[in-house]
C-alpha cells in the first residue's frame, strides 16, 4: 500500500536521499519536503480560503511543484513524519510530536491504519545523548549520515505496521542466545551495603536484582554490573502509594566495592555509620521494648573446609554482633550426619569428646610431614609418592609402602568410611578451586581407633594434580575442633564455603531448609538463612543462588560492613553496630539499568526478536546487553519495541535499535557473516 510521508530537514541533500530511498521501496510512495517545521505546519495546519482557479495559478502551482524536483501538492493523509533534530529547534522529547499528532488528527490526515509515525534524524556526535530523546511514539532514530541497507529496512518495516514485515534488505541470524534486557531506573539512595530504588509496589524480600549503575567519572565510563537482593521495602516519604525499595549487593567483587566507596567518598555528606561506638549496640537485658524474637539468642552454624577461613568468620561474627551462638563445622558430611540424618548409625559413629579420639604423634605418623601429589579426577590416586626412609616403615599400623602405591589405598586405608572420608574429599573438590584447605581430620588407625591428623591440601604444579600433605597434631588441637564443632538444638542461619554447594543451589538449598524445618530445628513460621563465601579467585553465577533462602554471597576475605549490615538484616538481630538503623545513606539520583535475562530468537543489524512469557507494550524502550551487544559504545544498545505475538506459551517481541552507530554496525556485519558461514559449516 503506498505511504505518504512528511520530510522535515534542513540540508536538501540529506532529504533527496531519503526521498530516493523511500521511492526505491515503492513508486507509488510520495514525499513532501519542508526545510522547516515552521513551513510544514504553515502548509498543512492552517485553513485557507481556496482562490478562484485560473490559467495563471494553475501554471504556477505547476511550477512550484516541479521545483527541485520536490513535490508540493498537499497529501490526503500522513502515514509518517522524518524530521531532522536540527529542523525542529525547540523540539522537547512529547511537545511537538505530542502537538504534531493533535494537529494531523483535528486536519483530518490520519492515515488508514490510525497512525501516523514518527522519526527523528540527528548526528551521533552532535552532544545530544539518545536518552534524552526517548519518547514512545517515536518510532525510530536515524544516525547520519544514513545507511542506505538500514534505512530501507527500517522503513520499511514502519510502511507495514502493524504487520510483521519479512526483512527485504538486511539478513536475519536465527539465534538461541541469552542476553539482558535491561530498563532504565533511578537509585534515590546508596552506601556501601546496597542501594535503594522507587517502585510503585513493595518487592518480595530476596528478589534477586540485576544492575548497571553509571557512578564512575568520565563521560565514557562503563557502568559497573552489580547484583543485589531485596532486603526491605519502605513507603516513600515524598511519593505516595510509592515504595522505597532496598537491595543489599549480592555477590560484589573487591574492585566493584572499591569503586563504589571512591565514589561515595567524593561527598563530604556521606557518613558510613551514624554512631561508630560498637559498645552501644550491645543486648541490654533490662530494656522491655525488645520483642520476643529480638530477645532470643540467635543460633548459627559456619561450615567451611578450611579451619583458618571457618575460625575467621566464627571470630567475625562474635566480635560484632551480640547474641549469637555459633559452632563451626569443617565438613558439609558430618553437619548433615550430626542434625539432619534419619540413620541412629550416623550419630553413634561421630567422636562426641577428647575420650574418643586421640591425636597422632609423629611417631605414629611414620614420616612427618608426608606429602604426595593425587589426581582428583583418577579417583584420587596417587601420581607421585613420597620417598620413605624403609619399606617397613607403618602410619598407625598401616604399611606405608602399600599406601603410597600408585592408587588410593591412602584414601581405603586412613579414611575407611564415609565418616571420615567425605571430609577429604570435600577439601579435594575446594583445593581444585584452587583455595589452600587447612583442616582438623578423622582418621583410624588399624586397629579401627579414632585418631586426628592434621591435613593440609593446594593445588600442585600440574593442571590437575592436588598436593596432600598429611601431619601430627596435638591434644589440643583435637579438644578445640569437638568444642568448635558442639551439636545446637536451633538453627537460624548457616554460612557455608560455595565449594560444598551442589550445582542446583537452588533446589539444595529448598530441600535443605525442608529438612531443617522437619527436624523442628527452626520455627515453622521462619525460614532458614544462607549465606554463601567465596574464593576471591573464583567467577560466580549469580542466577544459580536466586533462591529465598540464599541471603548473600561474600567473598572471602570477607568485607565486614557489607557481611554483617546482611547478616543483621536478615536474621533480625540489631545488636551490632552494623544494623539498618545505623547505616548511612548517600540521597541522590544516579541513573541505573535493571536488568533481567531473556531469550534472543533473531537478531540483525537493523534490530532483533526477543522472547518473553509475557508481551512488551509497543513503545516500550529497554537495553540490550550481553553476547554480541557488549561490543556497543558503553556496551548496551537502545532498542525500541514495535510489535508483539504469541507463540506457544509466550510472546515474540519484534523490536529495532534506536540510532544504532556506524561501528557496531560494521561489526555487527562482520559478526553475521561469521555466524553464518560457521552454521553453513555445521550443516555440511
Amino acid at each position: 500500500m503506498a505511504k505518504n510521508v512528511v520530510i522535515i530537514e534542513d540540508d536538501p541533500k540529506v532529504a533527496r536521499e531519503l526521498q530516493m530511498f523511500i521511492r526505491d521501496l515503492d513508486e507509488a510512495h510520495r514525499t513532501h519536503y519542508f526545510k522547516t517545521k515552521a513551513e510544514f505546519e504553515d502548509r498543512y495546519f492552517k485553513i485557507r480560503e481556496q482562490p478562484p482557479e485560473d490559467e495563471e495559478g494553475e501554471e504556477k502551482k505547476e511550477e512550484e511543484a516541479n521545483e527541485d524536483g520536490v513535490e508540493l501538492e498537499m497529501m490526503a493523509t500522513i502515514d509518517l513524519v522524518i524530521f531532522g533534530l536540527n529542523s525542529i529547534r525547540d523540539f522537547q522529547r512529547t511537545e511537538w510530536i505530542n502537538s504534531a499528532k493533535k494537529q494531523i488528527r483535528e486536519f483530518g490526515y490520519v492515515p488508514e491504519t490510525g497512525k501516523t509515525h514518527f522519526v527523528l534524524m540527528k548526528w551521533e556526535d552532535d552532544g545530544i545523548n539518545k536518552v534524552n530523546l526517548l519518547e514512545k511514539d517515536l518510532a525510530d532514530l536515524f544516525f547520519l549520515p544514513l545507511d542506505r541497507s538500514l534505512t530501507m529496512q527500517k522503513l520499511e518495516i514502519i510502511f507495514t505496521l502493524p504487520s510483521v514485515a519479512k526483512p527485504s534488505f538486511l539478513f536475519v541470524q536465527k539465534t538461541d542466545l541469552i542476553v539482558h534486557l535491561a530498563k532504565r531506573s533511578m537509585a534515590e539512595k546508596i552506601n556501601d551495603v546496597g542501594l535503594a530504588i522507587r517502585n510503585p509496589v513493595p518487592l518480595r524480600k530476596g528478589l534477586l536484582g540485576h544492575f548497571f549503575i553509571d557512578i564512575s567519572p568520565g563521560k565514557d565510563a562503563e557502568p559497573i554490573e552489580i547484583f543485589g537482593k531485596v532486603q526491605f521495602c519502605e513507603p516513600h516519604p515524598e511519593y505516595t502509594n510509592e515504595y522505597l525499595v532496598y537491595f543489599y549487593y549480592f555477590g560484589i567483587t573487591k574492585e566493584q566495592m572499591t569503586k563504589i566507596r571512591q565514589f561515595l567518598s567524593r561527598n563530604s555528606n556521606y557518613r558510613p555509620l551514624l554512631n561508630e561506638e560498637p559498645d552501644m549496640f550491645n543486648y541490654n537485658p533490662d530494656n522491655l521494648f525488645y520483642t520476643e524474637d529480638e530477645k532470643r539468642i540467635k543460633n548459627v552454624i559456619v561450615i567451611d573446609t578450611d579451619e583458618g577461613g571457618l575460625d575467621e568468620q566464627v571470630k567475625k561474627l562474635n566480635e560484632n554482633m551480640d547474641q549469637l551462638r555459633i559452632v563451626g563445622e569443617t565438613s558439609y558430611f558430618a553437619f548433615y550426619q550430626k542434625y539432619l540424618s534419619d540413620s541412629a548409625e550416623d550419630a553413634q559413629e561421630q567422636p562426641k569428646d577428647i575420650n574418643d579420639v586421640s591425636a597422632t604423634s609423629a611417631s605414629d605418623m611414620g614420616v612427618d610431614p608426608l606429602a604426595f601429589f593425587i589426581d582428583p579426577e583418577d579417583d584420587n590416586k596417587i601420581v607421585t609418592a613420597p620417598e620413605l626412609p624403609a619399606l617397613d616403615v607403618e602410619m598407625m599400623g598401616h604399611p606405608l609402602a602399600q599406601m603410597m602405591d600408585a592408587n588410593n589405598l591412602w584414601l581405603k586405608s586412613l579414611f575407611p568410611t564415609d565418616f571420615e572420608r567425605t571430609p577429604v574429599e570435600e577439601a579435594i573438590i575446594a583445593a581444585k578451586t584452587g583455595r589452600e584447605v587447612e583442616k582438623t581430620l578423622f582418621c583410624k588407625n588399624a586397629q579401627g581407633e579414632f585418631k586426628a591428623i592434621n591435613g593440609h591440601f593446594s593445588k600442585g604444579q600440574g593442571e590437575k594434580e592436588i598436593r596432600v600433605e598429611l601431619r601430627s597434631t596435638t591434644n589440643e588441637v583435637v579438644r578445640t575442633k569437638l568444642l568448635r564443632e558442639a551439636p545446637l538444638d536451633a538453627i537460624d542461619a548457616i554460612v557455608i564455603d560455595h565449594a560444598i554447594v551442589p550445582r542446583n543451589a537452588s533446589g539444595w538449598a529448598e530441600n535443605l531448609h525442608e529438612l531443617v524445618r522437619s527436624k523442628n530445628l527452626i520455627d515453622r513460621g521462619k525460614k532458614l538463612r544462607i549465606f554463601i563465601t567465596v574464593s576471591s579467585k573464583t567467577r560466580i553465577d549469580h542466577q544459580k543462588y536466586k533462591s529465598e533462602y540464599i541471603c548473600g554471597i561474600f567473598y572471602r576475605p570477607l568485607d565486614l560492613k557489607s557481611f554483617m549490615s546482611t547478616f543483621s538484616i536478615q536474621i533480625n538481630n540489631a545488636f551490632s553496630m552494623y544494623n539498618f538503623e545505623n547505616l548511612g545513606w548517600l540521597d541522590t539520583r544516579i541513573g541505573l539499568q535493571l536488568a533481567k535475562d531473556t531469550r534472543l530468537k533473531e537478531i540483525s543489524e537493523f534490530g532483533a526478536t526477543i522472547y518473553t512469557p509475557k508481551p512488551i507494550a509497543p513503545g516500550t524502550f529497554l537495553f540490550l546487553r550481553g553476547e554480541i551487544f557488549d561490543n556497543a559504545p558503553r556496551r548496551n544498545l537502545c532498542a525500541r519495541f514495535y510489535l508483539s505475538e504469541k507463540e506457544d506459551d509466550g510472546y515474540n517481541n519484534y523490536l529495532m535499535y534506536f540510532g544504532i552507530n556506524e561501528d557496531f554496525m560494521v561489526f555487527a556485519r562482520n559478526w553475521f557473516r561469521e555466524v553464518y558461514a560457521a552454521s553453513k559449516k555445521d550443516q555440511g
